[in-house]
């Protein structure tokens, strides 16, 4: 499949994003629910409303709704309000290469389904931050620098949250995707058990535990897909963080870091005490069953 086209996946997700997402906006009740079948999807998006409500969603304000002439008479004026939300989209980021007023009027499966899936991508990871959670000074390595970790996308910030959680489980594996790595379910059921701290069965049944919206499938998650794992996870992040918070009123950028690492130490020292009561459990276990077997000849 072409990264310019959308699965039946993704076009089911997509559209329970945007149902569960903006089913309250009284501009959009005619029209919401969207079914997820055939175009529909792509119809939903061709007068623009949409997509201004959807960029204003990720960044409030970007497009003046007053700009906005909700009920068009001509084409000519449908034009413009495409070019003003395409001009909103590009504004919070969106790459629209080859994405035209013309395209989104016509409903191109092919451009439209790109502008979904920078638009949903971008509603999931817009508050994936050191603004927004400065626990995130947590997952820096030695010897960077707060400009490169600041730097990184937030898929890879993503990535190294998943797997700082899989390394305080005690989980030996990492994951370097959101494909291939996580598609048995194991290194997921690990993550949500961390975040919920207590066994579960199903994935989707604990992430409905922790208050997630569900809009994949677990048939999803079997197969890989990368773009919906990532989205959903980046979901996973904004609703349960499942990190230690820091306060940051009154501290320098500096004084967060310095915290950010006094709380890494402590969570070192914590795991090591926990290595060495296990150890000491084994080792109880062992000697306890020496004795039975001497008490037995």
């Amino acid at each position: 499949m072409s990264r310019h086209t959308i699965s039946s996946e993704e076009q089911q997700a997509f559209a329970e994003f945007i149902n569960q997402n903006l089913i309250d906006d009284i501009d959009l009740r005619t029209r919401l629910p969207v079914d997820s079948s055939g175009d529909n999807i792509f119809q939903l998006m061709k007068d623009g409303l949409v997509i201004l409500k959807m960029v204003n969603q990720i960044q409030p304000g970007t497009i003046d709704e007053k700009l906005f002439n909700k009920t068009p008479k001509n084409t000519f004026q449908n034009n413009d309000n495409l070019k003003l939300v395409l001009e909103g989209a590009k504004r919070i980021g969106c790459k629209l290469i080859g994405i035209s007023e013309k395209s989104v009027m016509e409903g191109n499966p092919m451009f439209i389904s790109s502008l979904i899936r920078q638009l949903v991508n971008k509603s999931l990871t817009v508050h994936i931050t050191l603004l927004d959670h400065p626990e995130l000074f947590l997952l820096m390595k030695e010897n960077e620098s707060l400009d490169e970790f600041r730097n990184m996308s937030a898929e890879q910030r993503l990535l190294r949250w998943f797997n700082y959680h899989l390394e305080r489980s005690g989980h030996t594996q990492r994951i370097t995707n959101f494909g291939d790595d996580i598609k048995d379910g194991i290194n997921y059921l690990i993550l949500l058990n961390q975040l919920q701290d207590q066994q579960a069965e199903k994935i989707l049944q604990i992430s409905k535990q922790l208050g997630c919206k569900i809009f994949i499938t677990a048939q999803d998650i079997i197969k890989g897909n990368k773009v919906l794992n990532q989205a959903f996870i980046a979901h996973l992040f904004n609703t349960k963080l499942g990190m230690q918070q820091i306060q940051i009123e009154n501290l320098s950028k500096e004084q967060i870091k310095e915290e950010a690492e006094q709380r890494r130490l402590a969570e070192e020292k914590s795991r090591i005490a926990l290595e060495k009561q296990m150890n000491w459990i084994e080792q109880e276990k062992k000697r306890i069953e020496d004795e039975k077997q001497k008490f037995e000849f």
